[in-house]
């Protein structure tokens, strides 16, 4: 017969009938695994009549065991804490998506083509838009997304640049309001749950095309 021997805390196989003491509870293999389980997970066990009841693993890190209720409870100081914990945490991810999305492309509508608006390319912008200032009458050989090349003029290069700016106001609007929704969420699974990733402005991996 199964055996778990309480003050040493290990199971035990009892032979004969002479080895079962107050020390020994007779146990069945489901009973056997759950107190394994709690044993090794740092529970808890006790007697409540002549059974052994088990605690279990602890649910998580924000909890407590209540020796008096004899359950695992929440403890509200280190709930809060891993509230404001995750929060900072999605908020860097969603300010590193946002940074991403401003960088990964707006569509170019008067010709139908993706155009990069990442700060290098922000910069080449700049610099060509100077450069057009000085030669209106000329156009520029320049390369989209998509891989395509487009002749560039002053005013689509205006286009060009109004888009960038835009989806980068879009992005950062965006994030804004993600920023308010998870710190308006006190549920701490909710949370956990939340999706950053939606509705942000639609860039070229979005669609992958021109």
């Amino acid at each position: 017969m199964k055996c778990f021997l309480w003050e040493e805390k290990k199971f035990f196989v009892v032979n004969r009938k002479e080895e079962i003491t107050d020390n020994v509870f007779l146990i069945t293999d489901y009973e056997e695994s759950k107190i394994k389980e709690t044993l090794e997970s740092g529970g808890h066990l006790w007697i409540e009549g002549n059974e052994i009841k088990w605690s279990g693993p602890k649910p998580s890190q924000i909890y407590d065991w209540d020796e008096e209720g004899k359950q695992w409870v929440v403890n509200q100081d280190l709930y809060k804490k891993a509230l404001e914990d995750l929060r900072a945490l999605l908020w860097e991810s969603i300010k590193a998506y946002r940074l991403f999305k401003s960088a990964d492309g707006t569509l170019v509508p008067s010709i139908n083509k993706w155009a990069h608006t990442d700060e290098v390319s922000q910069i080449t912008y700049t610099r060509a838009k100077d450069y057009l200032e000085l030669h209106p009458d000329e156009t520029i050989n320049w390369k989209m997304l998509g891989g395509s090349f487009v002749k560039v003029s002053a005013d689509l290069l205006k286009e060009i640049c109004s888009g960038v700016f835009q989806v980068g106001q879009e992005a950062f609007i965006a994030a804004e309001v993600h920023r308010r929704n998870i710190y308006s969420i006190e549920d701490l699974e909710e949370l956990s749950e939340y999706d950053y990733k939606i509705n942000w402005p639609q860039t070229y991996s979005d669609v992958k095309g021109e």
